[in-house]
């Protein structure tokens, strides 16, 4: 079995924003709260030129060929899609959202995408404003405390904070996430 390598890659944010929009049940509703957007990359070592080698760009275009001629697998509940990862369908914020866990150095790893936005919706109980059910999203979450080995292995979808717990790789908007966080303390 294979630890995965981890990291998120900031794309965009939204800073002109404030806590009402991002909890419910919130006392400072009017302070600023800003919203990062990241993806996820899981690395098997493909950076390597060696291990590259026997790929090449029409592998990966390959890929989609086979995504548009209905040859790709799509899953509908949990399920393990390689070694050391897996997809868990959480309720809540929108219908079909999943998270994934992916078993990395540090242990097992969720990123959590939009079934937790933030740290606070996981650890102090307030939910995303924007919400299909309620009780979804409060049991998702509680689903990805149940799915991480550790707090700090919740990777939330949109949180600045999480850049202050991972290490800076190649650019100022990468972080990896694998080698797991350094001063997380729960909100």
């Amino acid at each position: 079995m294979s630890a995965w390598q981890g990291h998120a890659i900031k794309y965009a944010d939204r800073n002109a924003r404030t806590r009402a929009d991002s909890f419910l049940f919130d006392d400072n509703q009017d302070a600023p709260h800003a919203m990062d957007y990241f993806i996820w990359l899981l690395q098997p070592c493909m950076c390597d030129d060696t291990l590259r080698a026997p790929y090449t760009s029409g592998h990966v275009c390959d890929a989609f060929r086979r995504l548009y001629s209905g040859k790709v697998r799509f899953y509908q509940g949990d399920a393990q899609v390689a070694d050391g990862v897996t997809v868990h369908c959480i309720g809540g914020h929108s219908r079909g959202l999943e998270a994934v866990r992916v078993r990395t150095q540090s242990g097992w790893m969720v990123l959590a995408s939009d079934a937790a936005h933030y740290y606070e919706n996981v650890f102090l109980n307030k939910p995303f404003p924007i919400v299909v059910d309620l009780k979804d999203m409060y049991d998702g979450v509680e689903t990805l405390k149940r799915l991480a080995s550790d707090p700090g292995l919740i990777i939330p979808g949109h949180e600045p904070l999480g850049r202050q717990f991972f290490p800076q790789t190649l650019a100022s908007n990468i972080r990896r996430l694998d080698v797991g966080p350094t001063g997380f303390t729960l909100p």
